[in-house]
């Protein structure tokens, strides 16, 4: 199984380079690595599609990109225009009957951003009474244990009626994993280190009300996220544990889990997306490709690490560029793939030890 991680940033609008021998394909520069959030802010285009986890358009999903907003067309496509933070834009979907999706995105005012989301069905996964407590289980086998009597609004009252329970585990090893998750995997740590991570797993979990209104825990629940085969023999015995930050868009670091018997288990104070993960560190990698194809985004890159397999695949922006965030010291496989699904060309690069820029290949 292809494992897709966290190698190129897939949120990120990282693009697609055509690379040569990699004796020849690098040099190393003094680049000032960019802050992951600004407070610069760029009037800058998106566009992309919505769909549902079957690959069918998701029609009229609203689309936030700053203050301005859209509805997704029959084809699940939109375009918007709006001013967003230069490195750290949020752009949010939403469809009722869906999971609100975020991801976060570098925008330039001179490149159109591209993206891809999918939309995840938001199905009750179990309920029971705020009273008593309970055992919720996925489909896919992530498990969460509530106690009884600890449920709130958001305003502070005391909840007690049945807790309705939204759920789902997303497999950090899919190839689609940038289109779902939230974010881009780029962290902050306890010590507001900015980190790159590495997922073994994420969970989002909601609660409601039968009116659908939210509801709280105010004691922690016990979170068990399953390890992907792929991954067991890499995973490592305790793990730091992040939840999502809609606000800022990042993840951040919140606790920890151990490995027990393939899954990790961790207690979680509030919900929103969690996330088992190895942070990184990273560097700043940017250049450019030039191609008889005038369509540049007809090209993807896949970036896979070789010393464990994870990778990313990524696009090309509108004028053959790329910029973001590589796994430090690593040595990555580099294949372009085209739009038929190809590999048109592969080579080896890094191990980038600084901020580096690749020659217009």
């Amino acid at each position: 199984m292809h494992r897709f991680n966290h190698i190129f940033l897939l949120a990120l609008l990282l693009f697609l380079i055509i690379g040569c021998r990699k004796d020849e394909v690098l040099n190393e520069v003094d680049l000032e690595l960019p802050p992951v959030v600004t407070v610069d802010f760029v009037e800058a285009e998106i566009y992309g599609i919505v769909q549902d986890g079957e690959g069918y358009p998701v029609v009229e999903a609203n689309v936030q990109w700053g203050e301005s907003t859209s509805l997704t067309d029959t084809y699940g496509a939109f375009i918007l225009t709006g001013t967003v933070k230069e490195r750290n834009a949020l752009l949010r979907v939403s469809k009722e009957g869906f999971f609100q999706a975020t991801q976060t995105l570098q925008s330039f005012s001179d490149q159109a951003v591209k993206t891809k989301v999918q939309l995840i069905p938001r199905r009750l996964s179990g309920d029971f009474l705020a009273s008593q407590g309970g055992l919720i289980e996925t489909p896919e086998g992530a498990m969460i244990q509530f106690d009884a009597n600890g449920f709130q609004y958001p305003n502070g009252t005391a909840y007690t009626g049945r807790v309705n329970v939204f759920a789902y585990y997303l497999d950090p090893t899919r190839p689609d994993l940038g289109a779902i998750m939230p974010g881009n995997l780029m962290a902050q740590n306890t010590a507001n280190e900015d980190q790159l991570l590495q997922s073994y797993g994420m969970c989002n979990v909601e609660l409601a009300d039968a009116a659908g209104n939210l509801i709280e825990i105010t004691t922690p629940a016990t979170l068990t996220s399953p390890v992907p085969s792929g991954l067991q023999n890499q995973a490592p015995a305790s793990i730091p544990l992040w939840f999502f930050d809609e606000a800022d868009g990042l993840w951040k670091e919140e606790g920890s889990a151990e490995l027990q018997n393939g899954v990790y288990i961790g207690k979680v104070s509030h919900f929103t997306w969690w996330n088992c993960d190895v942070p990184s560190e990273f560097i700043f990698l940017q250049g450019s490709i030039s191609t008889l194809e005038q369509n540049f985004s007809t090209f993807q890159i896949k970036m896979t690490n070789l010393s464990n397999g994870t990778s990313g695949i990524v696009g090309v922006n509108n004028q053959g560029g790329f910029s973001g965030f590589v796994v430090k010291d690593e040595v990555l496989l580099m294949e372009v793939i085209n739009m038929c699904g190809e590999v048109t060309h592969s080579s080896e690069i890094g191990p980038f030890t600084v901020n580096s820029q690749l020659p217009t290949i």
